[in-house]
């Protein structure tokens, strides 16, 4: 897919969204770098996700080769009809023109199996909570936010979180 960047910084180049290769995970992490509000994961594991659940993990890409962003998740072995987002990351100056959605966007559509797209926001992330409730008003499909995660579940200071369930999505 070939989004027209246009929209997303006025230059006129193009950003291709497409599954993630194993060789994406060093820009994946250097780009991580660049967005301190991420928490920061080893290299290894983009190595992982990359190469091992390509097919829940999106990135955007110029035309240059540079990592425009990019969107880690996971389908639950047990729960097949789930597509779980662990994390979204685009590049500080491509933020607030869409490109998170519409990489979500493209995953909605390549997981054939996920009728859920569920991913947990803390409270005080506005801009994620908006991202994901404009979603699913593209997709007219419900948006619901449950609890999730406790704090006290993570030992190391990290705030609690919510599940955003967005869906079902129809049948693809």
């Amino acid at each position: 897919m070939v989004v027209n960047e246009d929209s997303l910084d006025g230059k006129g180049r193009a950003i291709s969204i497409r599954p993630p290769r194993p060789t994406d995970a060093a820009s994946i992490w250097r780009l991580l770098w660049r967005i301190p509000e991420l928490e920061r994961n080893t290299s290894y594991a983009y190595v992982l996700l990359c190469s091992d659940y390509a097919r829940s993990c999106v990135v955007a890409e110029e035309r240059a080769g540079q990592l425009a962003g990019f969107v880690m998740g996971y389908i639950p072995k047990e729960r097949p009809d789930e597509l779980v987002i662990w994390q979204i990351g685009v590049a500080p100056e491509l933020r607030r023109r869409g490109l998170g959605g519409q990489m979500l966007d493209y995953l909605v559509t390549s997981c054939k199996t996920a009728r859920f797209l569920i991913a947990a926001v803390s409270a005080d992330n506005l801009a994620s909570r908006r991202m994901f409730r404009v979603l699913a008003r593209r997709h007219a499909v419900p948006c619901e936010i449950r609890p999730g995660h406790s704090s006290s579940l993570f030992g190391d200071l990290h705030e609690s979180q919510e599940w955003t369930i967005i869906g079902p999505f129809p049948m693809r």
